[in-house]
């Protein structure tokens, strides 16, 4: 356990008339010793903390700003944030405790500069200040400016203000040394283990083991907990697309739509005039966002597998539906005229927003008018279904 002395009031202590000087010797275990001393002293540090702290807030910062810009969505709630927060500190947290851990297995070069074994490491208590002698210098410390001095198994962290810190061997520090610095001496601590190499290997084995199982199930948990879309509190049927934008792309148009499961809706537009002749939409809606990111990644190979079939294509990434459209998270568009020998025009379309994965492909009739100007028709139809689709199921 590590312990604090605090300063106490000049009338507390009896005043010294005499220096006290203590000096020891530094052996063979020296340096390891005041090593593993250093590396659990940084956990006494606020600047640590307040690191830590600072991490999770600013790996959140995008999840912040996407619960003020999804609110009032379905499935969204703040609720999760102080549980993420805590998640991903805990996960700081025992990073920060394996690189302790490597720490305290290994030589402090800085430390080892000052202990090599049969090294004499001196301390002067004067009435004000003490002195203390090593081989890389010495320093005047004085005591009312020493920020923090903590007995830490068997070493002694002594922190300036304005510095690091310094550890030392306890031997420096006798009772008679508190009483000359007017401080009061805590109880016994008892000294830190020696490791043995058996169980440095479980030790750093176990923190790799949570650190990864942390990792992993934090990714989980961000992947599937983002603002959940529900197919149940959508449109039915054919209402996904308002009729106006149906009559403007397929006149004289029938409808059919049903579901193929809880989670997966099917639907098909036909109409006997204009440039169009079909327009098929599948909507796909899975419980978090890995099963649309799989539904999109689905979609995409198949429309890239497709495209040699097309006499004139192009392919493209797209993470917004239109030039002044709404955003999505994912997006693949082909457009062009399908099939080698006259064929006609066609637009396919996959895009993923959160958990909701959208498939539609617009089709035109054959005859070369349609092949001339209908593609971009194609890509229109295919772009506003799917605008009206999304918003259809974010009401």
């Amino acid at each position: 356990m590590n312990q604090s002395w605090q300063p106490s009031h000049a009338e507390d202590s009896a005043p010294t008339g005499h220096s006290l000087e203590v000096t020891t010797i530094a052996d063979s275990e020296t340096t390891m010793r005041l090593s593993r001393v250093q590396a659990l002293a940084r956990w006494r540090s606020p600047s640590l903390w307040g690191g830590l702290a600072l991490i999770p807030l600013i790996l959140l910062s995008r999840r912040f700003l996407e619960f003020f810009v999804s609110a009032g969505k379905p499935g969204w709630s703040p609720a999760t944030l102080p549980l993420f927060y805590l998640f991903i500190l805990a996960i700081a947290i025992v990073v920060c405790a394996l690189l302790t851990a490597v720490a305290m297995v290994r030589r402090n070069p800085a430390i080892a500069a000052y202990t090599a074994p049969g090294t004499s490491i001196s301390v002067i208590f004067h009435r004000d200040a003490l002195e203390l002698a090593l081989t890389t210098g010495t320093t005047t410390i004085p005591y009312n400016g020493i920020k923090d001095l903590a007995r830490i198994g068997g070493g002694i962290f002594l922190r300036e203000r304005g510095t690091r810190g310094i550890v030392l061997p306890r031997e420096l520090f006798p009772d008679a040394a508190f009483e000359a610095m007017g401080r009061r001496q805590g109880g016994r601590s008892a000294p830190l283990p020696n490791l043995s190499k058996e169980m440095r290997a479980v030790l750093i084995a176990g923190a790799v083991l949570i650190l990864g199982v942390g990792i992993v199930a934090a990714i989980t948990i961000s992947r599937d907990s983002a603002p959940n879309i529900s197919l149940s509190s959508a449109p039915k049927g054919c209402d996904m697309v308002p009729a106006g934008t149906v009559a403007a792309y397929l006149p004289g148009t029938a409808c059919n739509a049903y579901d193929r499961d809880a989670s997966n809706r099917y639907l098909r537009w036909s109409g006997s005039t204009g440039l169009l002749s079909t327009v098929e939409a599948t909507v796909t809606v899975e419980a978090g966002e890995s099963g649309a990111k799989d539904c999109f990644t689905t979609g995409r190979q198949e429309m890239v597998t497709a495209a040699p079939t097309y006499a004139n294509q192009s392919q493209q990434e797209i993470s917004r539906l239109g030039d002044n459209g709404p955003a999505v998270d994912q997006g693949w568009l082909i457009t062009g005229v399908f099939g080698k020998n006259g064929g006609y025009p066609r637009a396919d379309i996959v895009v993923r927003q959160a958990n909701a994965c959208v498939r539609i492909t617009a089709s035109g009739f054959g005859d070369s008018r349609a092949r001339d100007s209908g593609p971009a028709t194609a890509n229109d139809a295919a772009m506003s279904f799917t605008r009206e689709i999304l918003t259809s199921l974010s009401r």
